[in-house]
């Protein structure tokens, strides 16, 4: 076997040799030359994601089924002699499936912490408890609960706990549905009291707004009213006081000053000189 030249690693794989029995580590992204008879293995230094499905059943015996993941990074000094990161030189192709070894080896664990929670809730609460799975399964893990095999678990997520059962999902989802109409009808009802209050005030101010004013305008009437009596009677007064040296005057001449004063002024036009006219001239 002839030398030649390694340069499949890339920017984030951690390169080791292998030969004899013995492990040289070539550090980060390595590239150079090969020997004969020299293994090499790659160890990724980017996190790996771990997915998961497990059927789990609840202590009131209906199955679910718990999807989540969790990311893990390989401490390459340590994971390179537990797992079997060997590639091809030629490409840098993986010759085994380390992955599918390593997602085993973690998972073993998670599904026995999957279990053991939702095995004390019933159908209805495992599905609304995700955080409290995820703490279970972060707890179990623990920090260092995979030292010895090189591998760090940096977290966990579940974002869904579905039923098993088609009919247990709709009936779930048939009292979620009616709570939140519930919900809905109260808010409803509750909008429609607030505006009938409101309606009620709105009328109440109007009503008394239209009372005050019918009796502003009621006292202005009765404050009109005496002020054009007053306004009368002084014109009477007055009236009584312009005619009051004529009391004692004799009618006739009264008629005759009045005569004299029109055609004084021209306001008189003709004048008829009739007996009727005398006579009243003449009237004591």
């Amino acid at each position: 076997m002839l030398i030649r030249l390694f340069r499949s690693a890339g920017a984030t794989g951690h390169v080791f040799f292998l030969k004899n029995g013995r492990i040289a580590d070539k550090g980060l992204a390595y590239s150079g030359f090969i020997g004969p008879k020299t293994t090499v293995a790659v160890v990724p230094t980017t996190a790996q994601v771990l997915n998961f499905a497990i059927d789990a059943q609840t202590k009131d015996k209906q199955n679910v089924v718990v999807q989540g993941s969790l990311t893990a990074t390989l401490t390459p000094s340590t994971a390179v002699s537990k797992f079997d990161f060997t590639v091809n030189a030629k490409d840098g192709g993986y010759s085994s499936q380390w992955n599918q070894v390593l997602h085993a080896r973690v998972i073993e664990r998670v599904l026995r912490a999957v279990l053991d929670k939702v095995k004390n809730l019933d159908v209805e609460e495992a599905t609304r408890s995700q955080k409290e799975v995820e703490d279970a399964v972060t707890t179990a893990l623990g920090n260092n609960a995979f030292e010895g095999d090189g591998i760090t678990i940096n977290s966990c997520s579940i974002p869904k706990i579905e039923p098993g059962d088609e009919d247990v999902e709709n009936a779930i989802g048939a009292t979620e549905r009616q709570a939140m109409l519930t919900d809905a009808d109260k808010a409803l009802h509750d909008r429609r009291l607030k505006a009938a209050a409101n309606e009620r005030a709105v009328k109440e101010y109007e009503a008394g707004t239209k009372l005050e004013l019918e009796k502003k305008q009621g006292i202005l009437l009765v404050e009109q009213a005496l002020n054009k009596e007053k306004e009368a009677n002084a014109d009477a007064k007055a009236t009584e006081i312009r005619l009051a040296p004529l009391e004692n005057v004799e009618a006739g001449k009264l008629l005759g000053a009045a005569i004299m004063d029109a055609a004084k002024t021209g306001r008189l036009g003709s004048l008829a000189i009739t007996s009727e006219f005398l006579a009243a001239v003449g009237q004591k």
